[in-house]
């Protein structure tokens, strides 16, 4: 049966895109979750490598981060800078880590309000290029920038040149995809500006804890172990169940079946020392941040 009536109108709701983005974009992101939503996508692209590099030399700062992974072409990057990318109801790989298809934009979005995606098929030499301009999003149209060739060129030699400056570089690293934020607004707009620099590698801190924590098993895999590196720092996995402490007790497994799927649930005990030590400073048991 039809609810509507025999005549009606509708009108046009289209949401404004500079107020939705804006919106979306806070919902929950701190700034180290929003990187580890893009390093997922580097995960599922099949990437060994990743790096995290910021400039701070001049404002508005800049911050690239980088994968090792298959990379897009010209049409995948297209579909990928769109709002979303995916359905939710689509087939996922068992690699694939994302589901929304809102990931990237929103995470990138919650820190700076322009970022740029520069992409290349692996073993190929040209990138295609997208730009999302919030200051483009005020004509209230949904348009995204296609990325000219020069403009393209002036940013992979930009990435190259900070990725060089650092230390602890990863060998035959070729980077496919590059995802460049121009501005870090919560910093620039929110702090003053003699205590931005310091405010901003405070919070690397907590990304690189983080990040140690929350990627530990893809860093601990094996010969194809996940790597990350944030400016000179190239981070060590931090797993939060020491199995190999003598007095440290694994449960077993319990599972769960939900429909045509299952959850494998595992339980640990630790030892009482390891209140202790935690509160004392940096251990085995928590991360720099949790001590």
């Amino acid at each position: 049966m039809n609810d509507y009536p025999t005549i009606h109108t509708f009108e046009d709701v289209t949401p404004n895109p500079e107020y939705l983005i804006k919106s979306i974009s806070e919902q929950g992101y701190s700034f180290e979750a929003a990187l580890a939503d893009l390093i997922d996508n580097s995960i599922s692209a099949d990437a060994s490598k990743v790096e995290i590099l910021i400039d701070t030399n001049k404002a508005p700062y800049t911050l690239f981060i980088a994968d090792n992974g298959t990379g897009m072409n010209e049409e995948d990057l297209k579909n990928c800078m769109r709002f979303p990318s995916q359905s939710p109801d689509d087939k996922r790989v068992n690699s694939d880590l994302g589901r929304f298809g809102l990931g990237m934009k929103t995470a990138s979005f919650s820190q700076t309000r322009k970022f740029t995606t520069l992409s290349r098929i692996r073993g190929t030499d040209k990138y295609a290029a997208r730009t999302w301009d919030l200051e483009l999003l005020k004509n209230n149209k949904w348009s995204v920038l296609v990325n000219s060739p020069e403009s393209i060129k002036k940013r992979v030699e930009q990435y190259k040149k900070i990725s060089t400056s650092r230390f602890n570089g990863f060998d035959n690293f070729d980077a496919n995809t590059v995802i460049v934020w121009e501005g870090l607004y919560k910093f620039e707009q929110y702090l003053n500006e003699k205590n931005r620099e310091n405010a901003l590698f405070k919070e690397i801190d907590i990304i690189a804890d983080h990040l140690r924590l929350v990627f530990h098993r893809f860093m601990e895999k094996g010969k194809n172990n996940l790597k990350i590196r944030i400016n000179n720092q190239l981070l060590e996995p931090f797993n939060p169940f020491p199995t190999k402490e003598k007095d440290f007790r694994s449960l077993e497994f319990r599972k769960r079946n939900f429909g045509n799927d299952s959850i494998k649930i595992e339980g640990f005990i630790l030892p009482s020392r390891s209140i202790k030590e935690s509160k004392e400073g940096l251990s085995i048991w928590s991360t720099k941040k949790e001590a």
